[in-house]
């Protein structure tokens, strides 16, 4: 995950860029068979995370994300309830504090590798924030081309934020510091853009659902 930890949140003077990759959990510990999931196993993939909420929960995405598969939700559900409720809890309680920003972003462009299952998985951010996408073909295959736009912006947003403390860079849009008004989100993909509130009714949900916490990460199964 981009610069996550909780210890940023104690010292109130650091400005920090903080964030997760869309498809985190598909490189991570997932439910048994999670990339072949269809609707009837989906709700038991989902039942360790989601306990009794588990039919509200798939009934909601089911109706926004219309053009979703089974494992496609898995994984949105089980990344956002997950990492993406814990990055935005940090950006929430850094803008709390007053004292210095904090920057939230999104990495949104998916790896064809593997026939492009992975999505956007964990650690795919780091060729990009370093800028080696010619030195990751294991992550990147043959996505170099896009891929090398994604880190040209997402590079040049770390460079300037080191330099200034702001991740003003040429070719991207403004973006703003995180606050619980905007929610502003920079969405990193081959045109990068910022989205106030991404996914905003799925978090509202899962918040309800995890009650103001995120939800654990299923353990890992070897079969998948």
């Amino acid at each position: 995950t981009l610069f996550r930890s909780v210890s940023y949140c104690k010292d109130e003077a650091t400005i920090v860029i903080l964030g997760y990759d869309r498809g985190q959990i598909t490189a991570m510990p997932s439910a048994p068979g999670a990339f072949s999931l269809d609707w009837t196993t989906l709700p038991q993939a989902l039942t360790p995370l989601l306990g009794g909420y588990t039919k509200k929960v798939v009934a909601f995405c089911r109706r926004k994300y219309p053009q979703a598969s089974a494992s496609d939700l898995y994984f949105k559900i089980a990344t956002e309830g997950s990492i993406g409720l814990n990055e935005i809890a940090l950006a929430e309680r850094k803008s709390a504090q007053g004292r210095a920003p904090a920057f939230l972003c999104r990495l949104e462009w998916e790896t064809p590798i593997e026939g492009g299952r992975l999505r956007t998985p964990h650690s795919l951010d780091l060729p990009m924030v370093f800028d080696n996408v010619a030195k990751s073909d294991s992550m990147i295959g043959a996505g170099a081309i896009e891929a090398q736009k994604v880190a040209d912006a997402m590079s040049s947003a770390w460079i300037a934020f080191a330099r200034t403390g702001k991740p003003d860079a040429k070719g991207l849009p403004y973006w703003p510091p995180y606050d619980t008004e905007t929610r502003a989100t920079m969405i990193f993909n081959v045109t990068s853009k910022v989205v106030n509130d991404p996914d905003s009714e799925l978090h509202k949900i899962l918040n309800g659902t995890c009650g103001g916490g995120a939800l654990p990460i299923a353990t890992c199964d070897d079969s998948k």
